[in-house]
């Protein structure tokens, strides 16, 4: 159920698999196989919804005594979070005063991984509803146009 947001993205949009692959470069059985493992990364659902002219807006929703975070249907972050795909996760992250040594231990993983991630400014769409689901937040997943 990961990747709902595009399977629903395909069928409002009457794309097959096949269209998807061939306009993103990729094998039919490379999209295929998103789809049957029920995951990918990040970096490949923004540019699946990329080509056909929408982007994919993620943010979690943070809840905390005295903080009255709402998710925003475009996101206004400070600029230090604009250029990073994973920009939202790191806003998170300061909303919620938490550690990324915090994060990996929730997530039973190490430091060094959590680093590599936010360093490559990418993450498989499963993390991050482990980390919702771990974290106690909100995922919000939304397509929009992108003009």
């Amino acid at each position: 159920m990961t990747l709902t947001f595009l399977s629903a993205f395909m069928h409002r949009h009457s794309i097959t698999q096949s269209d998807a692959a061939q306009r993103l470069g990729l094998s039919r059985q490379a999209l295929v196989h998103w789809f049957t493992v029920d995951d990918t990364k990040l970096s490949n659902a923004c540019a699946l919804v990329e080509a056909y002219g929408c982007r994919l807006l993620v943010s979690y929703e943070v809840t905390l005594p005295g903080l009255d975070y709402r998710d925003e249907s475009t996101p206004n972050y400070p600029a230090e979070y604009d250029t990073q795909r994973l920009g939202f996760l790191r806003k998170a992250l300061d909303d919620a005063d938490l550690s990324i040594q915090a994060l990996a231990d929730l997530l039973g993983i190490g430091r060094t991984t959590l680093f590599d991630t936010l360093r490559s400014d990418d993450i498989m769409v499963s993390r991050l509803f482990d980390i919702a689901r771990l974290a106690g937040w909100t995922l919000r997943i939304r397509i929009v146009d992108a003009g």
